[in-house]
């Protein structure tokens, strides 16, 4: 009868050591699965980050291009007006007076 208690303590105490090795398994791989939630959360972001980078360098690459050309744009236009300007300033000066003294 006493071996049968001896077996069933020892028994009972291995159960215990494989059932607290299984809560210590359940948190190792709780723990490494939030380990590896965080490093995929962390690696997406990054690459989200480098991708917004990137866009946001070919955006500004494309901006600079085009206030580039507005620029010339804008320059040749304003030299055109002036030349326009320049050529007929006398003409409508003189129109100007003109309806001025109709009136």
């Amino acid at each position: 009868m006493e071996s049968k208690i001896l077996d069933l303590i020892q028994t009972d105490q291995k159960t215990r050591e494989a059932v607290e090795e299984a809560h210590r398994m359940k948190f190792e791989l709780k723990r490494k699965i939030a380990d590896t939630e965080k490093q995929i959360s962390e690696d997406a972001w990054k690459e989200v980050r480098q991708r917004v980078d990137a866009k946001k360098a070919e955006l500004d690459y494309q901006i600079s291009q085009v206030e580039s050309e507005n620029l010339k744009e804008y320059e040749q236009e304003l030299k055109r007006l002036q030349a326009h300007y320049l050529e007929k300033k006398e003409e409508w000066r003189k129109e100007l007076v003109r309806r001025c003294l109709e009136i």
